[in-house]
């Protein structure tokens, strides 16, 4: 980011937006993650830089990967793990899967663009703690991994 400029997210909006630092009557926003490492694995490279952006304005220190496979290969240490449902190769619940069977309890979100009723329950199988549809807002993202 350039020097004298501060990020701020407005809203549930998941654009981010650059203003001059001494700008009167505005605020940072609050340093929520303070360093913590969040992985975040999905295939939609806007949805991915979408949520890096975000994440990294409210103090995180963003992974991201557009594939699972690309995750496991590096199997980073994180707070927490944000992963998309439907992708091709790997999905969600497959990486889920095959994070538990080597023993990696990292807690886990589930976003999807899907309503699939049983998802919930085959994701909370997989010790996957919360999943959130792609509609959400970036407070209900950010609340999630907050409480991680």
């Amino acid at each position: 980011m350039p020097h004298g400029t501060i990020a701020s997210v407005h809203g549930d909006s998941r654009t981010l937006t650059r203003r001059p630092d001494r700008a009167p009557n505005h605020q940072q926003p609050p340093v929520i993650f303070n360093g913590k490492t969040v992985a975040v694995v999905d295939d939609d490279p806007a949805v991915l830089d979408s949520i890096r952006i975000l994440l990294e304005a409210f103090g995180a220190i963003v992974l991201a990967y557009q594939r699972g496979g690309d995750f496991l290969l590096e199997s980073p240490r994180s707070h927490c793990l944000v992963v998309d449902y439907n992708m091709p190769e790997m999905n969600g619940l497959a990486l889920a899967s095959e994070l538990q069977r080597r023993g990696n309890h990292t807690p886990a979100i589930m976003i999807t663009a899907l309503n699939e009723p049983t998802l919930q329950e085959r994701a909370a199988e997989l010790g996957i703690r919360r999943v959130l549809h792609k509609s959400m807002g970036a407070g209900a993202l950010l609340s999630a991994i907050q409480s991680l």
